[in-house]
């Protein structure tokens, strides 16, 4: 009895991920300067939605390579341990996540890229709106560093 309790459960959650998945999406608005970044969070469902916060640890995560197509590594800045935070989208409309550099958290580390004057690079964001859930990817963004 409890295993098909526990089964339940684990069907319900695996079924809330994706119905938040479905109605969240992600942009990125990265400027010529890449410590100029904005992630627009948006709800495109008909209820608020109670999402893992940006800042948070594993919420969101850059891939980044060079005009070649070559990836280029993060490189890890500090140590950190964050607070947990949430935040709450209304039905239909957008949160913007200002970051002072193209940085994001991993377990326990923050990272970050050391990107060259003068070169052009493809970013994409990976947000995951579910602690432990998959990932929303935006559309891929170019800019040049100067």
């Amino acid at each position: 009895m409890l295993l098909v309790v526990v089964l339940c459960f684990i069907e319900r959650a695996q079924a809330e991920e994706k119905l938040t998945r479905d109605f969240i999406r992600v942009t990125l608005e990265a400027y010529d300067n890449p410590r100029r970044i904005s992630v627009h969070i948006l709800n495109d469902s008909k209820v608020e939605q109670r999402l893992v916060h940006p800042g948070d640890r594993q919420a969101l995560k850059f891939f980044v390579s060079d005009d070649l197509g070559n990836s280029v590594a993060p490189v890890g800045r500090a140590k950190v341990d964050p607070p947990t935070q949430t935040i709450v989208i209304a039905a239909g409309e957008t949160y913007t996540h200002k970051l002072d550099d193209l940085e994001f958290l991993t377990g326990s580390a923050l990272f970050g890229f050391d990107l060259k004057h003068a070169a052009t690079y493809r970013v994409i964001a990976v947000y995951r709106p579910v602690k432990g859930g998959t990932g929303v990817t935006s559309p891929e963004v170019n800019f040049t560093v100067k």
